[in-house]
């Protein structure tokens, strides 16, 4: 070869330059030659994404998991109640009105009595039904809904956190309590099915959605 046909060697444009072999030399596919780091970014960002899609996608049993070991701490919800103050056998008794059976406790008090969370939780709704009254929803740990009644007052507002033992209304008669006694009817139900609780009861089916307020708030 003369040295003038080494001179008209051109390099050929298909051949990756030096710096864009990567350092574990796995080969690079023909769109990235010539492109310098640029397919590195690439994988950077892809397995951002990638990160952040997982992230997305295990979100939800991240958080039904926090509400299974969240602590919890429970409170007679009305201030100043014992035992004495509600009777332990009306959960599920019979009959009782148009509900059929009593899904909860009532806990008598004079109207004004201070209403106390039963446990630590986040306010889901708040509202004055015609038959409840005043009442409030609140969510609590171990995704359990506690339900509370006949109120004459309310005292904290929708998506609003409470703590254990904060006062959150006043006990009343409102709603279908109306001429009755002031109490608190007080409710606790769980948003995934415990089988082994239905009974052959009226309702029975349903019992499994539901808590006894006394056990709960006595063991």
């Amino acid at each position: 070869m003369t040295d003038s046909d080494k001179n008209n060697i051109q390099p050929d444009k298909n051949l990756p330059l030096a710096g864009d072999i990567e350092k574990d030399n796995e080969p690079m596919p023909p769109e990235a030659v010539g492109r310098g780091k640029s397919l590195k970014y690439k994988n950077i960002n892809i397995t951002n994404a990638a990160y952040i899609v997982a992230f997305i996608v295990s979100l939800p049993i991240i958080l039904i998991a926090a509400g299974f070991i969240w602590p919890e701490t429970k409170t007679i919800p009305v201030k100043g109640a014992t035992t004495a103050d509600w009777a332990e056998n009306s959960f599920w008794f019979e009959p009782w009105g148009s509900s059929k059976t009593h899904k909860g406790i009532d806990i008598f008090a004079k109207k004004g009595t201070d209403l106390l969370s039963s446990v630590d939780g986040f306010v889901w709704k708040v509202g004055n039904w015609k038959k409840a009254g005043k009442h409030i929803f609140i969510i609590g740990p171990k995704w359990r809904i506690h339900y509370y009644a006949h109120l004459d007052s309310i005292l904290v507002s929708k998506q609003q956190w409470v703590r254990s033992g904060q006062k959150i209304g006043t006990v009343g008669n409102s709603g279908n309590a109306k001429g009755k006694p002031a109490h608190l009817h007080y409710t606790i139900k769980t948003l995934y099915p415990r089988p082994w609780a239905a009974t052959n009861e009226t309702h029975g089916s349903r019992k499994k959605y539901y808590l006894d307020p006394h056990i709960f708030l006595t063991q």
